[in-house]
Parts: structure tokens; C-alpha cells; sequence
């Protein structure tokens, strides 16, 4: 099996702008910290498998997504795939959908992960 690409800070920033364009959140600063090394606002939640985490705060339409592309390579991910389902967290928070009370946490993510494959197929085609 072939190892993914990585996700270099500048291909990131790329995609998010091509995201936010597409889904409608161009209004939304979004931080992005491409390292492998879990934030400190992110070490209560992140275990050895973690390969991103979302840090919202809706209010002031703020955003910032952590990605380790070290742990895609290791585990097979795709780490721009990852890069989109943080980004659904962000479009989620936006339109008040994301909410344990509406959604259970496993189904949110499982959705969040066939779309985030969609969007980086989409993405890798130029669409």
C-alpha cells in the first residue's frame, strides 16, 4: 500500500480557503496548526490515534484545526480528508447543528468522515 501524501501548512491553507469558499464559511478565521505534536487546548482529548482536532467558538466565528499528518502516515490516513471533516465540525457549529443533543457524537463523526473522503477526492479533481 502506497503511503499518503503529507499535508505541508501551505496545501492547508489552500484547502480551507477552497472549502469555505464551496460550503458557504468564508466568513469564519480559521487557524490552522499543522504538526504532529497535540496543542495544549487539546491534550484533555487526544489520545495516540487522534489525527485532528476542531477548537470552535461560534459566537466569533472562529476556528482552530489541529492536523498531525506524521500520525497519517503511520496509520494510512489521508491526512486532507481529516483536514475536511475538522472543517465539517466548523459548518456544523455555523448552522447549530452540531449538538450531542441532536446528532450522538458516533454518528456526527461517521458523516463527517464519508463527506470529508468526498470533499478530498472532489478537492484532488480540481472540482
Amino acid at each position: 500500500m502506497a503511503k499518503p501524501p503529507t499535508l505541508t501548512r501551505a496545501e492547508a491553507r489552500k484547502a480551507t480557503r477552497w472549502f469555505q469558499k464551496r460550503l458557504g464559511i468564508q466568513d469564519w478565521t480559521i487557524k490552522l496548526d499543522v504538526q504532529d505534536d497535540v496543542p495544549r487546548w487539546g491534550r484533555d482529548d487526544a489520545d495516540d490515534g487522534t489525527l485532528g482536532m476542531t477548537m470552535t467558538c461560534a459566537p466569533y466565528k472562529e476556528a482552530t484545526i489541529w492536523i498531525a499528518p506524521g500520525r497519517h502516515a503511520k496509520g494510512g490516513d489521508w491526512p486532507l480528508a481529516t483536514l475536511f471533516h475538522e472543517l465539517l465540525h466548523v459548518v456544523a457549529h455555523d448552522t447549530g447543528v452540531e449538538s450531542g443533543e441532536r446528532l450522538p457524537t458516533e454518528a456526527q463523526e461517521y458523516v463527517h468522515n464519508r463527506i470529508g473522503d468526498l470533499l478530498a477526492a472532489a478537492y484532488r479533481k480540481g472540482l
